[in-house]
């Protein structure tokens, strides 16, 4: 997986929080918290079943501040990512397992309805703040 490390992001959402009004940031918690849900329940729907350990021990959460969402799942079923990327043949025998994608659907499936929630969360504040 790649990933970009942008210095200075701890810094920046602590300022930006400090700087929102609190219905604003109320709203955005709300979009997040109805974001993650919403990952949650698509992924659970999407995980591949056998004994229903794996839909079992995926978790949501937000963090204190709100700003951030979570979907993961338990340590127990590390296996869950074999699902997600799939495996590559070792020549011992065994064939490489599909990916079986069951997360990043998800993700994807909501990141336009989420852009449209924070953005009607801005609106809201905006109108509140015109009137």
């Amino acid at each position: 997986m790649k990933s970009v490390d942008i210095s200075g992001m701890p810094e920046l959402r602590r300022k930006l929080l400090r700087a929102l009004p609190p219905a604003t940031q109320t709203r955005v918690r709300e979009a997040i918290t109805e974001t993650t849900e919403a990952v949650y329940t698509k992924a659970k729907a999407r995980v591949k079943r056998r004994t229903g350990k794996g839909a079992a021990s995926i978790r949501r959460r937000v963090n204190k501040q709100g700003t951030r969402g979570f979907v993961t799942h338990s340590r127990r079923t590390f296996w869950l990512r074999f699902l997600e990327f799939g495996t590559r043949s070792h020549g011992k025998g065994g064939g490489p397992l599909p990916a079986q994608p069951w997360l990043y659907p998800s993700l994807e499936e909501e990141s336009g309805p989420h852009v449209a929630r924070l953005r009607r969360a801005m609106q809201a504040t905006v109108q509140d703040v015109a009137e």
